[in-house]
């Protein structure tokens, strides 16, 4: 490897398994000598296997009651527009039956 020290997320790849090859042996040759970097690589490691062996955080009780209630709450206009949609539907609807009836009445409609 050259004389100068690996970039930091070469030492992170490696600790995190991604460095192969050629660029893997020259890696490691250089940690051979180098204490500052095989230092670095140890911390590394060291916290992937902390965060490895960390719980997987609970989410707040109150979270699904949430989730529910925000979703609740989003599909209640949706439902007053379809409400509101049809009731002018029906209007319209109500008035050309009106007219029809009228003008069946008046004669200008044959039967």
């Amino acid at each position: 490897m050259r004389s100068a020290h690996p970039h930091i997320d070469l030492l992170l790849q490696h600790a995190l398994g991604e460095v192969s090859g050629a660029r893997l042996e020259e890696l490691e040759a250089h940690l051979l000598n180098c204490d500052s970097c095989g230092a670095r690589l140890h911390e590394f490691e060291t916290l992937l296997w902390q965060y490895r062996r960390a719980p997987a955080p609970r989410p707040p009780e109150q979270l699904l009651a949430n989730l529910l209630e925000a979703q609740a709450a989003a599909r209640r206009p949706a439902g007053t527009r379809v409400k509101h949609l049809l009731g002018r539907a029906l209007a319209w609807a109500a008035i050309f039956v009106a007219g029809f009836l009228l003008g069946r009445g008046r004669g200008d409609i044959p039967a």
